[in-house]
């Protein structure tokens, strides 16, 4: 089996070789050389490869500090959903208070239904007593045109 390398963070040195644990290793070349991959690398290279991480890690922080700003300026979840009950309770709030108030005028409309119907029927006779008193009179024409 291969080389095991510790993958933990010892406390407060995030730079140690030792950070990494159960990591398997077998087939690396670990000797350095011709083959690549090895452990051995100049001193410009490392310098190289420092920088740039440091780089990365440096727009990381800066991306990461920005998306943070963000968040923290975006309105907080239970206000929202409080705000949103709220105007849901005040919506049916005011549909019951119209089908209330609705309610009232209906029930007064039907109890002036009721003396409309009164004053419908009482219409009715007076107009049937006209026409009567006016059928009479037609005939009473008809009759005196009819008779020499």
């Amino acid at each position: 089996m291969g080389q095991v390398v510790n993958l933990s963070t010892p406390a407060g040195n995030n730079d140690s070789p030792e950070r990494y644990e159960n990591v398997n290793l077998s087939g690396i070349n670990l000797q350095g050389g011709g083959g690549g991959g090895g452990p051995a690398v100049d001193a410009e290279t490392q310098g190289y490869v420092d920088k740039f991480m440091e780089a990365v890690k440096a727009q990381n922080d800066a991306r990461f500090a920005e998306i943070l700003a963000k968040l923290d300026q975006m309105p907080k979840f239970w206000p929202l959903v409080m705000s949103g009950f709220i105007g849901i309770f005040g919506a049916i709030g005011l549909v019951f208070a119209v089908l209330a108030y609705a309610s009232d005028r209906f029930d007064s409309g039907i109890v002036a239904m009721g003396a409309v119907e009164e004053s419908i029927d009482a219409q009715r006779e007076v107009n049937a007593a006209q026409d009567a008193r006016l059928d009479r009179i037609l005939k009473m024409l008809e009759e005196r045109n009819t008779s020499p």
